[in-house]
């Protein structure tokens, strides 16, 4: 299974690059590449019981919108990495207090 272009300018791309190369290796790859092209993101916790873990944005490599609903702003890891790229972070209902 491999996983072509759709055009020059848009779409991910993930061939093998060793003829053994599995095709679950490939659909990581496909993932990863993804992630490192997301340029916008919106992050939704459900309603009910506080956030208790992490969340990891700092694969996103080449993000410039996010925006964050009940997503408190220190549940986020590597935001620092992301952050002076940012043209635009909309938070709604993500602070208990204005400490945050």
């Amino acid at each position: 299974q491999h996983l072509q272009f759709r055009n020059h300018q848009h779409g991910f791309v993930a061939l093998p690059s060793h003829p053994s190369e599995t095709a679950v290796i490939l659909q990581l790859q496909f993932l990863f590449d993804v992630l490192q092209k997301t340029v916008s993101l919106k992050l939704v916790h459900p309603l009910g019981p506080r956030l208790q873990s992490v969340v990891k944005i700092f694969p996103f490599k080449s993000l410039r919108y996010l925006e964050l609903k009940r997503v408190p702003p220190h549940c986020l890891e590597g935001l620092g990495a992301v952050y002076s790229q940012l043209e635009m972070l909309i938070c709604s209902s993500c602070f208990c207090s204005l400490e945050e």
